[in-house]
């Protein structure tokens, strides 16, 4: 990606990485170069298992190495049948937590994720009484790249 804006964060205590499907790969890369071993968490969206496989190993390697403190998956077509942002409306306070501590949100993926992710941040923001979501967009701590 071209974008410059978004890479691992160099001073945040916290990063959440949310993709969905193809949006994975470039935080792959970020995880892997997170040597400090910054407490990160990667939710990510595919259809189903059979997709995930393809970045099985380097997301257990990475939580093996403490690269990646924890992975949260959400499935649309098997199982429980989730989204990505039902994964983060579950988590609502460690969204809002990691933003009131200067923690970084990053969003990869497709358009539609983003704006289904935004929304929800933005009524998490709302409920824990924390300035809106442009707030943190302008302090670089919600950063995204989609497409």
């Amino acid at each position: 990606s071209k974008n410059a804006h978004f890479h691992f964060p160099k001073k945040a205590q916290k990063v959440i990485l949310i993709s969905n499907g193809t949006g994975i790969a470039p935080f792959l890369g970020m995880i892997d170069e997170n040597k400090h071993k910054v407490e990160t968490h990667l939710y990510c969206g595919f259809r189903d298992q059979s997709s995930f496989e393809l970045y099985k190993t380097g997301i257990e390697k990475a939580l093996a190495a403490q690269k990646l403190s924890q992975l949260n998956l959400a499935y649309s077509r098997q199982g429980e049948k989730q989204y990505v942002k039902d994964l983060v409306a579950r988590d609502a306070l460690l969204m809002a937590e990691t933003l009131k501590n200067k923690g970084v949100l990053m969003i990869c993926g497709s358009l539609a994720m983003q704006q289904m992710v935004v929304e929800i941040l933005e009524t998490i923001c709302k409920e824990h009484q924390l300035n809106p979501i442009s707030y943190y967009q302008s302090h670089n701590q919600l950063l995204t790249d989609c497409y």
